[in-house]
């Protein structure tokens, strides 16, 4: 949708200038990075884990989180999505490094945060309907931002 990736863009585009001036007023009390040893780490062989548990995230997703919602698919979404969350982390913290196990990463990351948000808005409003909640509200309450704590 274009909204979305106008919405992308800007986020994208207020991010970039905010860690600029962060990293221009804290230049001095950022830490030396180490090089990269991933002495002890298994080789990314398996791939199965990570291609069946990214068509499990599109499914629940899909399934339970898509146009339609309700509270209890909601919570069966965030079930789903925090086990899988638990189960790449300790594949994640013993494997090396590769793209498509940072994509999933990344997919569960957003995943929570769409959950979150969804089981924050008690309307139906715009095209998603919520079935525990099918009326509009009169007032769109602003409300604080889940991001800080995604995986809890």
């Amino acid at each position: 949708a274009s909204n979305s990736l106008l919405e992308a863009l800007v986020y994208a585009y207020r991010s970039f200038e905010y860690l600029k001036r962060f990293l221009k007023e804290k230049q001095s009390d950022i830490p030396e990075i180490p090089e990269w040893d991933d002495s002890g780490t298994l080789s990314a062989d398996e791939h199965v884990l990570i291609t069946h548990s990214l068509k499990e995230v599109k499914q629940t997703m899909g399934d339970y989180v898509g146009i339609v919602r309700s509270n209890q698919r909601l919570e069966r979404a965030s079930k789903r999505i925090h086990t899988i969350f638990i189960e790449i982390e300790e594949f994640y913290k013993k494997t090396k490094v590769f793209n498509k196990l940072l994509e999933l990463r990344n997919l569960i990351t957003c995943s929570h945060i769409i959950i979150k948000s969804a089981k924050l808005r008690e309307e139906s409003r715009g095209l998603h309907f919520t079935i525990d909640y099918p009326g509009k509200l009169p007032d769109l309450e602003v409300k604080d931002t889940i991001i800080e704590n995604v995986h809890s």
